[in-house]
């Protein structure tokens, strides 16, 4: 259903746009008949409307305009209100019934219904799906016209006269919406009304349930109103979501390019330092030694030029047991002695987690310690695999602190973070000169 929503809300707009052309279109079409097709009427029936219009009261502007394209009197506009006068209506109807319509007409200037009348319109144009709302605004026409037909009749006093003329004019429904005419309404109600039958039906029941289903309509409209609003602003909530999901992703990028840099490629940039100085040392003095140190330092640039396809995300998988060879090679060379005891074969998932904790530690030994030897152990117990790296080379002033972990920014504290992705554990101690970094995973 929650997908259905959109589909609905455009069939909705769908349907205010072909109402609101309805209305401009009508509106437009009025306005155009009323300025090329229509001409001032006699004297004689000048005269009759501007006598009606000073007994009602009306003392603004009316333009009273004779025409063809309408079949009953009618009222248009709204700031300058226009009375059309057909002129078959001119020629059908006797001077008392001519009297009676153009009274009815000036009455709904009078009541200022061409306000009631646009209000309708804007219902119709937004409830256009609702039936009760097409009801509703039928019977609030009919009680109009029944309103300015007791005007007309207590203006003229002539009932049947009046009643005869909307007999005549029963078939007369050529009116436009937008239009105020005399023959709107269910007619024989209306002449039973002014005739005072029974049978004019009960008005008190029909304004009781008008007014209920205005308000009915008048909340739904509201509930309408809101629930479009709400829906913009939970599209512009969504939006900014997607945007700070974004920006969020783009950190978290950022953080992982970083941390993958220091990670992997600090190693290989240490051994490659270290390498460059021996072999500077070593030519002239022993070139055939130099010359297997530069073949070491082309592989370990090989091995970095891969580390940077690691970090860009081009290539992610990280073999453990290489690493540890490269870590015993590049020890070896700084004349560290590497104890090595390794007894287990970590999968590949949690190998590639272990490679940047070898990476670092031996980083750390190169950079931070004078250390003589080196233990490289690993080992499964239980369900749970150990790293174990340990040096004699921490001292007050040069080694690592155990805390190191704790500062922003450090490899260690890197480490713990990869390692607690991976539900695993970082362990540092420093026990006189020696230093051990300790790490623990679980094997599946």
């Amino acid at each position: 259903m929650p997908n259905l929503l959109p589909w609905l809300v455009r069939a909705w707009l769908c349907g205010v746009a072909v109402f609101s052309l309805r209305f401009a279109g009508g509106f437009l079409l009025l306005e155009h008949r009323r300025r090329t097709q229509s001409g001032p009427p006699s004297a004689r029936m000048l005269a009759i409307c501007q006598e009606l219009q000073r007994q009602l009261g009306l003392d603004r502007a009316i333009q009273y305009l004779e025409c063809a394209w309408v079949e009953a009197p009618a009222v248009i506009g709204w700031l300058r209100p226009a009375v059309l006068l057909p002129v078959f209506a001119l020629t059908g109807l006797s001077e008392e019934q001519f009297r009676a319509v153009i009274a009815h007409e000036l009455a709904h200037i009078r009541r200022h219904d061409w306000l009631v009348n646009l209000f309708q319109v804007l219902v119709e144009t937004l409830l256009f799906y609702h039936p009760a709302m097409w009801w509703l605004n039928r019977r609030i026409r009919a009680e109009r016209e029944l309103c300015c037909d007791e005007i007309a009749v207590a203006l003229t006093g002539s009932r049947l006269e009046y009643a005869r003329a909307l007999a005549q004019m029963a078939e007369w429904k050529n009116v436009s919406l937008l239009a105020m005419a005399a023959n709107r309404g269910p007619l024989s109600q209306r002449i039973l009304h002014i005739l005072g039958r029974p049978g004019a039906g009960p008005r008190v029941a029909g304004l009781t349930g008008g007014m209920l289903f205005l308000t009915v309509e008048s909340a739904a409209l509201g509930l309408l109103v809101y629930g479009l609003t709400r829906f913009a602003w939970l599209a512009v909530r969504l939006e900014n979501l997607r945007g700070e999901l974004a920006r969020q992703a783009v950190a978290g990028e950022r953080l992982r390019v970083a941390r993958d840099t220091h990670d992997l490629l600090g190693l290989g940039l240490s051994a490659i330092a270290m390498k460059a100085d021996l072999i500077g040392k070593l030519i002239g003095r022993d070139d055939a030694r130099a010359g297997t140190e530069i073949a070491e330092l082309a592989r370990i640039c090989a091995t970095a030029r891969a580390d940077i396809r690691m970090v860009a995300g081009e290539a992610r998988d990280l073999p453990l047991d290489a690493e540890l060879a490269a870590a015993r090679d590049v020890l070896a060379s700084a004349g560290i002695d590497v104890r090595a005891r390794i007894s287990a074969d970590p999968s590949p998932e949690v190998a590639a987690v272990l490679v940047p904790v070898v990476r670092e530690a031996v980083t750390n030994i190169l950079k931070h310690s004078s250390a003589s030897y080196c233990v490289l152990e690993m080992t499964a117990d239980t369900g749970l695999l150990r790293l174990l790296v340990s040096n004699d080379g921490s001292d007050d002033a040069n080694g690592s602190p155990p805390a190191a972990a704790d500062r922003p920014g450090d490899g260690l504290r890197n480490l713990a973070a990869r390692l607690e992705a991976a539900a695993g554990h970082l362990a540092i101690k420093r026990e006189g000169s020696t230093f051990s970094l300790a790490a623990e995973i679980p094997l599946a």
